[in-house]
């Protein structure tokens, strides 16, 4: 058989000398389909990999959707579904990059049939309606045929019969219209199927004649032998035995020339039925063996007692020659004892499946878990560097600004003091200033600090630090001050954004009464309500036009924006020799906000 395969190979390479690319592609690709309808597995793999490296190397990508497609059929029959759902989803992804609707249909509906074959109803009737819209939309019948067969396919399984004979049917009706054999045969036999589950013995075997009639007639080996076993089953029910054993037995040739590994099971399990119905417990016993090998599972321990008995009665024929005397109720019970354990055996099979799939999805999502909690603590690290830096980044300012400027000033008045003495003046005036200068340094750094202060961010200790600095600041320049303060403030905790940018706030405003007002009494109240948080700074000096002075300083600009970063609001008022009044007013939510550290 190598032989011929290779000599066949040979003899179509001789061919393509003369002709295309194309015409390689297509040859090849017609001779897997025949070593695939043949039986001829491994031949068809090897040539369906020659004409993927072809298609491939040519870019002909209608040739590759059929490679992956037909790649994917033959590791199905074969029984190995991960490999056959991977070429099929190749070929649908082609398909749909390339807009070939006729061809994405196709092969999604091999994909609801690999579904089917796993008993994961809910997924292969998913796939075969969207194979089936894809069809309609694109005008092809055939598709559509093919959509109710395997429909019909699934209901069967359901044992919803009535609605599997139904889709059977329609897509009988299509097949017959364009003359496909091979698809009318797969339709009869569906249909021969569900006529036996409703114990309708004459029409099923009918049914399973005419399809093992067009199967024999177009070479498809595995439809013979799927109808010759199901024509036995039929013969089995009706007790005729004889009949069931041969038919069976054709069944099981043909299935293992062709290495179909479910009809081989399937024709085995048959064959021990009836040889146990019919008597003969020697080559039950036989037959049941080789199924049990065939599936390849583990034998529990009432299986071995099943078998145990079987070799028994085997044995008790053997020598004593008295298993025909054994009584009908005995026959009747060894035979539903095989029964329940093959029963028995196909669920075991099946807690094993599903046993590995939790496994599976549970190491699955144990690794999403971890790789997601990794991702969190990097992201906060992250954030909790960010929030570092940008902390950093406000101190420079703060220091910069409030404390820079000043010592640049104190060294300023110094060298003019030096250059006083040195000429035998009085620097009188520069060391007044640079005092002065240095005790707002220190004022300064003592605010600071205090704003860097954990312990201090509560609504109460920023009111005291408020009236503190307003009464030292205030009275030592001169200006009387008084405060409408509540005398009891609550112990809301707040941010230390929000310390920091009330207290320097309400500290520009006073030092720019001192600066710019000439004013002699400031009034500072401050209310509490459920709705807001309002601080006001009055006072009586000459106050300005607002309309003619813009926000083009330093300190009204970084007021407002202060307040803003608060999600607050910040307001001057002010009247030409009536003083002027600025108004801070802030969200109890943003009052009671804890700080973000990222």
């Amino acid at each position: 058989m190598h032989c011929m395969k290779n000599l066949l190979f040979l003899v179509l390479l001789l061919f393509c000398r003369y002709d295309t690319r194309g015409s390689q592609t297509d040859s090849l690709l017609r001779a897997g389909v025949q070593y695939y309808h043949g039986g001829a597995y491994a031949a068809a793999l090897d040539l369906f990999r020659k004409c993927k490296e072809l298609a491939a190397h040519t870019r002909d990508t209608p040739a590759l959707i059929l490679v992956y497609r037909n790649t994917g059929n033959v590791y199905s029959q074969l029984g190995q579904t991960i490999p056959a759902l991977q070429a099929y989803q190749r070929s649908a992804r082609i398909a749909d990059e390339t807009g070939d609707k006729r061809a994405a249909a196709r092969t999604i509906n091999n994909i609801g049939a690999l579904y089917e074959e796993q008993k994961d109803f809910g997924n292969a009737l998913a796939y075969y309606n969207k194979a089936e819209a894809i069809a309609r939309a694109a005008g092809d019948s055939s598709i559509l045929a093919d959509c109710a067969n395997n429909k019909g396919v699934v209901y069967e399984q359901q044992l919803n019969y009535p609605e599997a004979l139904r889709a059977y049917q329609q897509a009988l009706r299509i097949y017959e219209g364009t003359g496909n054999e091979e698809r009318i045969g797969l339709a009869l036999n569906n249909m021969g199927i569900v006529y036996k589950y409703l114990g309708d013995y004459p029409r099923a075997i009918a049914h399973y004649r005419r399809s093992l009639m067009l199967a024999e007639r177009g070479n498809n080996k595995f439809l013979a032998a799927a109808n010759l076993n199901n024509i036995g089953n039929v013969y089995a029910l009706l007790h005729d035995y004889r009949q069931a054993i041969a038919y069976n037995s054709r069944s099981l040739q043909i299935a293992r020339e062709i290495k179909a590994l479910n009809i081989i099971i399937e024709a085995y399990s048959s064959l021990a039925e009836a040889h146990a119905e019919a008597g003969d417990y020697r080559r039950a016993y036989h037959s049941y063996r080789q199924y049990a090998q065939a599936r390849d599972s583990f034998i529990s321990a009432e299986r071995s007692e099943q078998l145990a008995a079987l070799q028994t009665k085997y044995e008790t024929e053997k020598k004593e020659k008295e298993i025909i005397s054994l009584k009908q109720e005995e026959q009747h019970y060894l035979l539903q004892l095989a029964r329940q354990q093959l029963l028995l055996q196909r669920r075991n099979y099946l807690v094993m499946v599903i046993a590995g799939i939790v496994v599976l999805l549970g190491i699955t999502g144990f690794l999403f878990y971890s790789r997601q909690q990794l991702k969190q603590r990097q992201l906060r690290e992250r954030a909790v560097l960010d929030a570092e830096y940008r902390e950093r980044m406000r101190i420079a300012r703060d220091v910069h600004d409030d404390l820079g400027s000043g010592l640049s000033r104190i060294s300023l008045m110094a060298q003019l003091a030096d250059k006083k003495a040195a000429g035998e003046q009085q620097p009188a005036q520069e060391l007044h200033y640079i005092a002065r200068v240095s005790k707002e340094l220190v004022d300064n750094m003592r605010d600071l600090i205090w704003v860097l202060n954990p312990e201090h961010a509560s609504l109460d200790n920023l009111v005291a630090r408020i009236r503190e600095f307003c009464s030292d600041y205030l009275e030592e320049n001169g200006i009387a001050v008084t405060f409408d303060i509540p005398q009891e403030m609550k112990d809301t905790h707040i941010s230390r954004d929000l310390q920091r940018n009330v207290f320097f706030t309400v500290k520009e405003a006073v030092h720019n009464v001192v600066k710019h007002a000439a004013a002699t009494r400031v009034h500072i109240r401050l209310e509490t309500a459920e709705d807001a948080i309002c601080i006001g700074i009055s006072d009586n000096g000459k106050g300005f036009d607002t309309a003619t002075v813009k926000e083009s300083g330093n300190g009204l600009r970084n007021m407002r924006q202060r307040m803003e970063a608060l999600g607050g609001s910040y307001k001057i008022t002010a009247v030409q020799g009536k003083g002027t009044e600025v108004q801070i007013t802030l969200s109890p939510d943003a009052a009671a906000a804890p700080e973000v550290r990222g």
